[in-house]
């Protein structure tokens, strides 16, 4: 992962993440669906460290898996990031072709 100091991530996304869980330090049970699993599957993970963030505890064996707001944004950034490079790929193989991505969902 990412030194965290020289993270560059939206702001926007680190901003709506504090908004949302109201803190820098997540819990790994409230963030779990932005991994795609349930609850417990997301804690056996972070137990494991297998989560593609780096999770941590701030006290006992009993307190809490946490990840960083800062880290997650960056991990969503990334994933949106590559999501848009690929769409951005396709569509410009699609409009070879006479027909973009954007001119194929307005028909249906």
């Amino acid at each position: 992962m990412t030194d965290p100091k020289t993270i560059e991530t939206d702001s926007r996304t680190l901003f709506l993440l504090l908004a949302e869980f109201g803190t820098g330090y997540i819990p790994v049970d409230k963030c779990a669906h932005h991994f795609g699993m349930e609850t417990e599957e997301a804690k056996r993970a972070a137990k494991r460290q297998a989560l593609p963030v780096p999770t941590f505890r701030l006290g006992s064996q009993k307190s809490p898996w946490l990840i960083s707001a800062e880290i997650l944004a960056f991990y969503i950034d990334t994933k949106r990031k590559a999501a848009e490079d690929e769409w951005a790929k396709l569509r410009c193989s699609l409009r070879g072709g006479g027909v973009t991505i954007v001119e194929h969902h307005a028909k249906k």
